[in-house]
């Protein structure tokens, strides 16, 4: 998906996908529209991966947490 996002970014606006990927965009001030909806694509996507890899910490975490707790 993240790859998709790039491409479209960087076909609108050449190495703006890459940067968009790296980088806080969230203040950028875009007026064309389809860049624009696909700048805020790209902040939610690296929202969702930070969230995503946030939940598997926990659940690796709990996992750690059940296999010391059976060890006693």
């Amino acid at each position: 998906m993240a790859e998709e996002i790039v491409d479209a970014l960087n076909e609108l606006k050449p190495e703006y996908g890459d940067l968009a990927m790296r980088i806080d965009t969230s203040e950028h001030l875009i007026f064309d529209q389809p860049r624009e909806q696909l700048r805020r694509l790209a902040e939610r996507w690296k929202s969702f991966q930070g969230l995503r890899r946030h939940a598997r910490d926990l659940q690796a975490a709990i996992r750690q947490v059940k296999l010391a707790y059976r060890r006693t």
